[in-house]
Formats: structure tokens, sequence, C-alpha cells
């Protein structure tokens, strides 16, 4: 390879820069992507989410609100919002949900009960779209 070889090859090169510099944008953008949609999901398939879902789902003040087949989807309903720490003990999250009949809020705050591993709620309560709210 000679020394002229090597320098035309060069200037190829910078003569691309905005498209490598649009495939890093590109990059840097499914990376960011990707490290959110893992956090979110990790915080929606942790074991408060999932005790959270488990009682609306069997308290009949909250099926009389939103109906029967309580969920949350990942790609329909908006971001779990908030953060569980479960090495300090403590949760707070909010996040919506649909049934049967409507959709709604549900805001959850909790804190570990020390020396064991039962939660205690501080904050449960789920508010309808037409503003009603169900504490539990």
């Amino acid at each position: 390879m000679s020394i002229r070889s090597a320098s035309f090859g060069f200037t190829k090169l910078l003569r691309n820069r905005p498209v490598y510099a649009a495939l890093g944008v590109l990059g840097v953008g499914f990376w960011a992507h990707t490290v959110w949609k893992s956090t979110n999901t990790s915080r929606a398939h942790n074991p408060i989410f999932k005790a959270v879902m488990f009682h609306m789902r069997h308290d009949p003040a909250v099926v009389d609100l939103l109906g029967d087949g309580i969920f949350h989807d990942d790609e329909k309903h908006s971001a779990v919002r908030g953060k569980v720490n479960f090495i300090q003990g403590s949760a707070d999250m909010e996040f919506e949900v649909e049934g049967s009949k409507a959709h709604g809020t549900v805001r959850f705050r909790g804190q570990r009960i020390p020396g064991s591993d039962c939660w205690q709620s501080r904050l449960f309560e789920i508010e309808g779209a037409d503003g009603q709210r169900v504490s539990l």
C-alpha cells in the first residue's frame, strides 16, 4: 500500500463524515431507547408491582370502578413512573391501568417493615378517568 492510496482512503472517509455522524446518532438513540425500555420493564415486573396489581384485581371497589380484567400494558400505557428500592425498602410508583369499564391511574407509596419481607402501604389509591378515587 502506498502513501498515495492511504491518503485517498482517508479523504474519502472524511467526505462521508455526515453519514457516520448520522449512524452514530442512530446508534446512541437505539442504545438509550433500549436502556429506557429495560428500566421500565424492570419496574413493571417487580414483586411490588405484581402485588399491587393482584390487590386491585381482587378488590370489589376497584372492580366496580374499572371493571374486570384489569391490566397494564407497556406498549399501550405510559411508562411506570417512580422508583422501587429493595435495599432501602421504599417504593413510590404511579402507573396507568385499564379494565373492561374504564381506565385509571394507580399511585402506590410504601415501605418494607423492618426485619420482614412484608410491605406497608402509606398511599394506595386508584383514580378513575372521571376523577373518582378509591383508596385501598
